[in-house]
């Protein structure tokens, strides 16, 4: 059991950075409406069980999931979402991962304050 537990955390903490990347600072009320944010959990985290664990870390961070859906990229859509790495030694690796099994997507959002209280 401590073995689950411990290997959670990686998979949460890749999931959780990885949204970070998708988060906009907020500038206006009107922003703070439209606030949104896509994740996917990979295919380890869905393979290990993890989908219910990583939705209750979202929802307990304060975000509510709008959407959910499962799907299956394809070589295209995968370069096209991992496009910033293209140019890196292990673009085609994270590709072919990324392509091999269905992943599950999340929309969510959470009503985010400006960072600077002079901007309120």
């Amino acid at each position: 059991m401590a073995g689950a537990a411990s290997s959670v955390a990686p998979v949460l903490v890749i999931c959780l950075l990885s949204l970070a990347l998708f988060l906009h600072r907020c500038r206006s009320c009107e922003a703070v409406e439209r606030e949104r944010t896509l994740a996917m959990i990979k295919p380890d985290g869905l393979s290990g069980n993890y989908k219910e664990k990583i939705k209750e870390a979202i929802l307990g961070s304060g975000f509510d999931i709008i959407e959910e859906a499962v799907v299956h990229l394809d070589a295209e859509r995968a370069s096209l979402f991992y496009a910033e790495h293209a140019d890196r030694s292990f673009f085609n690796s994270l590709v072919k991962y990324m392509t091999r099994v269905v992943q599950f997507v999340l929309w969510f959002w959470k009503a985010l304050m400006p960072f600077h209280a002079g901007e309120i």
